[in-house]
């Protein structure tokens, strides 16, 4: 009897071992199907697609770039379908969702994999303004891409109703062309790129930013919770790789900043 329920006990415990998920050789990284330079790319490596591929490849990880609609991205992260998404804003959402480089309850900046700059963008019929910290005799939503939390929930703050329909730069800056918003949030520097062409060259750009703010790789959550080791080297050694010397040049030699890349 003792041995049979030793046996019992030694079965139970390879079942127990054979349902524990192998550590990934391979990590899937969801990006946008739009470029937003010089961060991501659909169809080649940007600065951030760089930083975690050299990172997690250090770490014994193959990476995977997913390419995506953004919210699909979001969702698919979440649903454990891809393991990370590369650039997401450090909102309370995101870090509800996501698991998320933290310092003190806010995502670590020195573990980021960028910085996004967004600009307010205009109608040259519009007498509404932006002046840095509010909107001024605006009476229509602000437009922006669909899926940018950072816009959402910064709108939010400002009491201001925003409108997340465009599906990419350009839809966004027709919107504005043919009447149906004053005013346009847009990332550079593809709106500044945009602007440029003959298009949308009547547009304006005002002067002063919308935000800036650390773009970070997050991780599904039970992925983290399985290999949270792991995924915290991979962001200390992202904020290793842009503090270091190399950065400045080797950023410059990913994204030269071509118009239209």
């Amino acid at each position: 009897m003792r041995r049979w329920l030793l046996w019992g006990g030694l079965m139970c415990s390879l079942a127990a071992w054979a349902e524990t998920p192998a550590p990934p050789d391979r990590l899937r990284i969801c990006i946008s199907d739009h470029a937003y330079p010089p961060l991501t790319f659909p169809h080649r490596d940007g600065q951030a697609q760089y930083l975690i591929r050299r990172a997690a490849g250090q770490l014994g990880w193959r990476v995977e770039f997913v390419v995506l609609p953004w919210r699909r991205c979001l969702k698919a992260v979440t649903a454990g379908e891809v393991e990370g998404v590369a650039t997401v804003a450090d909102t309370p959402a995101n870090r509800v969702r996501l698991a998320m480089p933290l310092r003190r309850g806010l995502a670590n900046p020195a573990r980021a994999v960028g910085e996004v700059v967004a600009v307010v963008i205009k109608r040259p019929d519009s007498r509404a303004d932006w002046d840095g910290t509010r909107f001024i005799g605006l009476h229509s939503p602000v437009i922006h891409e669909a899926g940018i939390s950072a816009f959402t929930a910064r709108l939010a703050e400002l009491g201001q109703p925003g409108l997340d329909s465009a599906h990419t730069p350009e839809q966004l800056l027709r919107m504005l062309l043919v009447g149906r918003a004053e005013m346009a949030l847009g990332l550079e520097p593809r709106t500044g790129e945009l602007l440029q062409t003959a298009e949308f060259s009547g547009l304006q750009r005002l002067p002063q930013p919308f935000l800036r703010s650390s773009t970070y790789l997050a991780f599904n959550k039970a992925l983290y919770a399985r290999e949270k080791v792991r995924l915290e080297r991979v962001w200390q050694e992202i904020g290793r790789i842009r503090a270091s010397a190399e950065w400045p040049q080797l950023a410059l030699r990913i994204y030269p900043g071509e118009v239209g890349d």
